[in-house]
């Protein structure tokens, strides 16, 4: 996720006052500070799923750990790294 809004940023600034194909212009204002914030929250809410879904696991919630988050089940059973 973190990516891809990295890669909008970036995108953001390519866009920035470029002239259209078609003549016009166009002016993305968007404050780049809002979307690091929000790249920043996002990568927090995902490390504390990732902790909570492991904390379930260890406590024996196997089937509700299987059956939604089935990436974090794969992880558990093959021994990798559960992050």
């Amino acid at each position: 996720m973190a990516e891809i809004l990295k890669s909008l940023d970036n995108l953001i600034h390519d866009w920035d006052g470029r002239e259209m194909a078609d003549g016009e212009t166009t002016r993305i204002d968007v404050d780049c500070g809002t979307i690091r914030a929000a790249i920043d929250k996002i990568e927090g809410l995902e490390a504390d799923l990732d902790s909570a879904v492991e904390v379930a696991w260890k406590r024996g919630a196997t089937d509700w750990v299987r059956m939604n988050y089935p990436k974090h089940y794969e992880r558990f059973t093959t021994g990798e790294n559960p992050a």
